[in-house]
């Protein structure tokens, strides 16, 4: 996986492989982190800080896979979901 970090003109490559390595630890942990309510809010709210970061500081195009993606799958967005409503 040297390879994804491997510097481009634009810093491109550097991002993207930085979305991945989250995406991967955000992948291996969240099953476990849902089940702790306050675990699991802190790191909805860290993951999209991290995304919004790195769109807007380093143009990742919204439209390539990222963090969200793993926060929109089926289990962990009911819940969010769930989450969302019992705090409302």
């Amino acid at each position: 996986m040297i390879h994804c970090w491997r510097l481009e003109a634009d810093g491109s490559a550097n991002v993207a492989g930085l979305h991945l390595l989250a995406m991967e630890k955000l992948i291996s942990c969240i099953q476990d982190a849902m089940y702790d309510e306050q675990i699991y809010s802190h790191l909805i709210h860290e993951t999209l800080s991290f995304h919004s970061d790195m769109c807007q500081l380093y143009d990742y195009p919204a439209s390539e896979p990222s963090c969200i993606h793993v926060l929109t799958a089926e289990d962990p967005f009911k819940r969010w979901l769930h989450i969302e409503k019992k705090s409302g």
